[in-house]
């Protein structure tokens, strides 16, 4: 992801979410793989789970190559990949949608027909560079004077426009790893990231809790709510990505903004949650989804912006940031759900179980605040930043 961010500063936003969509339908099509071929046999899937991205990685690492002088691909070429890669990945998600809906689908050899058709839907992605603007990147003649030239207004500490020429066209746009952790704009979104990265898993983790305790025990299982969340969280991720980057490219819409989105929506969703039944289960997974891949695209778009900390330490500062997840899902999944959960369920008397709302309720009013005090901290954030977005 780093690597493509340097190559297309221009269309960070797209990148990201095409690239984060892929990760977000892991679930998914880990489970299509699961019912197809391991159904019986589930310590031979977690040993494929095990080596297949390390087999994955061996093989695609052949086909990369460093090229340092590189022709800058145009935008239309650059936006034609993109959109193979969201098309290919939206045909992914309703497919899965079909199959987790629709029980015909998976039966009999259907179910390794469906798979097959799933790995089907890669071939145009992973033909992409044959008609999206050539495999190798080519140096054009001339490109020495030009970088002599960029290089002498550089040097030149009288010419006015060197500093945004170094900002727009350096391979080292944006600030040290170092500075980027003094700045407050680095801790306020490692804040932004962990909370809504907590309040989301809170919900996706304790769905198995949460079906039995609002079905009094007569419904455990929660495959097809895990799968919903899955797809709607590639979604999320492939949605913002797209449309930050186009309202930033075409209105200069400053992309946090969009930051406040996600906390909006999981502080209204976990309200949701204390009031709906069983049936409606459904509705808050899918908003719920939706707004953790939200988060999943934007904070790596917004760290890689120029108003932020650029290009220059990206991977560093997108590792750094993305650590605080751990603690999000530590504070709110566990610590916090799993007391209150033992709480209600020692008060029942009813052995390992806990049944009726009340079982998430205290969670899920903590966990919806914790969501709605991020919004104010993006809120801090897009007042920081959107003079910056200005001058872009």
């Amino acid at each position: 992801m780093a690597t493509s961010i340097h190559n297309l500063k221009e269309e960070s936003g797209m990148v990201i979410g095409a690239l984060k969509s892929f990760v977000g339908l892991g679930a998914g099509m880990s489970t299509q793989f699961f019912k197809a071929y391991f159904q019986d046999r589930p310590l031979d899937f977690l040993l494929a789970q095990a080596m297949g991205p390390t087999a994955v990685a061996s093989v695609v690492c052949i086909f990369t190559n460093l090229v340092p002088h590189r022709q800058a691909p145009s935008q239309d070429h650059t936006r034609r990949a993109c959109k193979v890669a969201i098309a290919t990945a939206s045909t992914i998600v309703a497919m899965i949608f079909l199959s987790t809906f629709i029980p015909a689908l998976n039966e009999g050899e259907g179910e390794v027909a469906w798979v097959w058709l799933l790995l089907g839907t890669f071939v145009p992605f992973l033909l992409s560079p044959l008609y999206t603007g050539g495999l190798l990147s080519v140096k054009l003649e001339g490109d020495e004077d030009d970088e002599d030239h960029l290089l002498q207004r550089l040097t030149d500490p009288t010419d006015p426009g060197a500093g945004k020429s170094a900002a727009i066209s350096g391979d080292d746009d944006g600030l040290t790893f170092g500075q980027s952790m003094r700045r407050l704009d680095f801790w306020l979104l490692w804040i932004v990231f962990g909370s809504i990265c907590g309040c989301g898993l809170t919900l996706l983790h304790n769905l198995g809790q949460i079906v039995p305790a609002y079905t009094d025990g007569k419904q455990t299982s929660c495959t097809i709510f895990v799968q919903l969340f899955s797809l709607m969280n590639c979604c999320g991720r492939l949605g913002a990505g797209y449309l930050s980057q186009h309202a930033l490219s075409a209105y200069g819409v400053p992309r946090t903004l969009f930051l406040m989105l996600p906390g909006l929506l999981l502080g209204c969703d976990f309200i949701l949650m204390n009031f709906i039944t069983i049936d409606m289960l459904w509705v808050p997974v899918v908003i719920g989804g939706l707004a953790f891949g939200m988060n999943w695209a934007l904070v790596p778009s917004i760290i890689c912006d120029g108003p932020f900390f650029g290009t220059r330490a990206f991977a560093s500062n997108y590792n750094v940031i993305t650590l605080s997840s751990v603690f999000g899902d530590f504070l709110l999944s566990t610590a916090l759900s799993g007391r209150l959960y033992d709480y209600e369920r020692r008060k029942q008397n009813n052995g390992t179980e806990c049944y009726g709302k009340v079982c998430f309720r205290q969670t899920f009013n903590i966990v919806s605040g914790v969501a709605f005090f991020t919004c104010f901290v993006s809120l801090a954030l897009y007042l920081r930043s959107r003079r910056k977005y200005k001058e872009l």
